[in-house]
């Protein structure tokens, strides 16, 4: 197994503070052999396995496969992402649909503000930061 990957692995599952019981569990695998991915020189797993871990872990598996990576692309991410909401059912897909129109509504609130203080020139080069940073 290349060091990439194991690095890889275990950075990724460490920064999001699972354990290897937790995502062996998720993935439907032994912690033992998630152990030896991590710690051994082994095989890479198979591909549904690969697609697993890298499910448990909000991952794109192209964060694995591409040894160019250093850090997931946004890309990948947002893959990812979407792959969970559609795993999710109709009642949480609601929840989160609620919850993306209010920060929609929040920014488009704060961009408002921004143009009103814009437009009445009470905004320094200090507020106009302080606006773009919150954008």
């Amino acid at each position: 197994m290349d060091a990439t990957f194991v690095q890889k692995l275990k950075a990724c599952r460490t920064q999001k503070g699972l354990s290897l019981g937790a995502v062996a569990t998720q993935v439907g695998m032994s912690r033992s052999y998630l152990c030896q991915l991590e710690h051994k020189d082994c095989p890479r797993p198979s591909a549904e396995l690969l697609h697993g871990i890298a499910c448990a872990l909000g991952v794109d598996i192209n964060y694995f496969v591409d040894q160019s990576l250093s850090k997931p692309r946004q890309s990948d991410l947002d893959r990812a992402f979407v792959r969970d909401y559609r795993m999710l059912d109709a009642s949480a897909k609601r929840y989160l649909q609620r919850v993306v129109a209010m920060l929609k509504n929040e920014r488009r609130r704060n961009l408002a503000e921004a143009r009103k203080k814009v437009s009445d020139k009470a905004l320094t080069l200090d507020d106009l930061i302080a606006v773009v940073h919150d954008l």
